[in-house]
């Protein structure tokens, strides 16, 4: 079972979102990254949110992509999730070098494999410590059912 990470990263993201005019939330990069031509798709959907829908890619190729994300990134202060990262390859692909993008840009990564964080990637780093049961409970109860314990029934 997970600990939450990818909630964490929605309600981080949710709460700052407002403060960037250029921002992403990509989703399931390990699951996407893995099916055939995922890490051009996630790409894309990248170089278009961050370009507020004005550049449409047209490349199919990772490393076209990586020029690209490179020009968007540069000179815009960004926010960027990327959720369940198993590889630095993937890193490379989406952000390339953090040297790229400006100053008060924000890219928060979330994985299961601190592994795949290279040192070079990570000014700041958070380990989400599992819940006990009890507050596992009380924490589905108050997001599922709205109210802080479920019912005996």
């Amino acid at each position: 079972f997970g600990v939450g990470k990818t909630t964490l990263a929605k309600a981080v993201y949710n709460k700052l979102v407002d403060q960037f005019e250029h921002r992403s939330f990509i989703s399931n990069v390990r699951e996407t990254s893995g099916q055939n031509d995922g890490l051009v798709s996630l790409q894309n959907k990248l170089i278009f949110d961050l370009s507020s829908g004005n550049k449409v890619p047209t490349e199919n190729v990772v490393t076209a992509n990586i020029a690209e994300i490179k020009n968007v990134v540069r000179e815009r202060k960004v926010f960027v999730v990327l959720d369940d990262v198993d590889d630095p390859s993937q890193l490379n692909a989406l952000c390339g070098d953090k040297e790229w993008f400006s100053e008060g840009s924000r890219i928060i990564i979330t994985t299961r494999d601190r592994g795949a964080l290279p040192e070079h990637y990570v000014n700041q780093l958070y380990e989400v410590q599992k819940l006990d049961s009890s507050r596992a409970l009380q924490l589905f109860s108050y997001h599922a059912l709205g109210r802080e314990n479920p019912t005996d029934k």
